[in-house]
């Protein structure tokens, strides 16, 4: 389900985004703030982005690929 190509490219860029956030971190105390809150707000949403965007692609192949045929269970409450 998790091992195509798009999967992994998708795992890396959110990798490389959540990398950024610290790097913003990093640069507001050394004292560019400006850019550092830039980075860090690329970082941050761009990987909360591609984390929905991942997760929700998997439910959408995960509810599209074909059911078991298992047969129904008996209904004993009456």
């Amino acid at each position: 389900l998790f091992a195509g190509r798009r999967y992994r490219l998708a795992r890396t860029a959110e990798g490389v985004l959540i990398g950024l956030a610290p790097l913003g971190l990093l640069l507001v105390i050394a004292g560019a703030a400006a850019v550092g809150v830039a980075l860090f707000a690329i970082g941050t949403i761009g990987a909360t982005f591609v984390h929905l965007v991942v997760g929700i692609s998997g439910y959408r192949r995960a509810m599209r690929a074909e059911w078991p045929k298992v047969a129904p269970l008996q209904d004993d409450d009456w």
